[in-house]
């Protein structure tokens, strides 16, 4: 007899368990195992070939790559320019304590030059970069804003092409390849 269903938290790491197998390639064996070394219990191998075919449909990827478009990828660029403006406080803190070395009594000793001039090129890599990401924020929210407003056109009945097919032509390039990407005609919604 199967198990009763699962609660929504265990189907979620269920799911992220399943996605690592695929990433890593596991083998079933090996992925029935990773699983229940991880979740702390075995599932059979039906419902792991189950999961691993709904997370690798067509639909599962479109709902990635909706999410990650939309979302996921401010998320990351968010994350990156986070994680470089920390390497760059490191290194001036690092840097800092090169100019004005003591040792352990807290007298003076000869600084270390070459090192110091290492740490100074990292600091200028680490600020170039961090400004470049930070060229990127203006278009980054340039194109989150033609993503919305497409996804918001082409999910309210009133302004959407199916409903509302006699409205304003659209002016925005983009939408319009987007829009006559479609295989259907205005007369064909008549």
């Amino acid at each position: 007899m199967g198990r009763g269903p699962r609660s929504r938290g265990d189907n979620k790491i269920l799911n992220k368990l399943v996605s690592d197998c695929i990433t890593y390639r596991l083998h079933e064996k090996e992925a029935l195992e990773y699983i229940e070394k991880e979740f702390g219990e075995s599932i059979s191998n039906r419902a792991y070939w189950r999961r691993r075919r709904d997370l690798t449909s067509d639909e599962s990827n479109m709902v990635w790559i909706n999410w990650f478009t939309r979302i996921g990828f401010l998320e990351m660029h968010k994350k990156q320019v986070e994680d470089v403006a920390l390497l760059l406080e490191d290194s001036v803190q690092a840097l800092h304590k090169l100019e004005h070395p003591n040792d352990a009594l807290g007298k003076p000793v000869p600084r270390n030059d070459a090192l110091i001039l290492r740490y100074k090129q990292d600091i200028r890599e680490t600020e170039r970069l961090l400004a470049e990401l930070g060229l990127g924020i203006p278009l980054i929210a340039a194109i989150k804003k033609r993503i919305d407003d497409a996804y918001s056109i082409n999910h309210d009945p009133v302004n959407s092409h199916y409903y509302n097919h006699k409205r304003k032509p659209i002016s925005d390039p983009v939408l319009k390849k987007y829009y006559d990407s479609f295989s259907f005609s205005n007369s064909d919604l008549e």
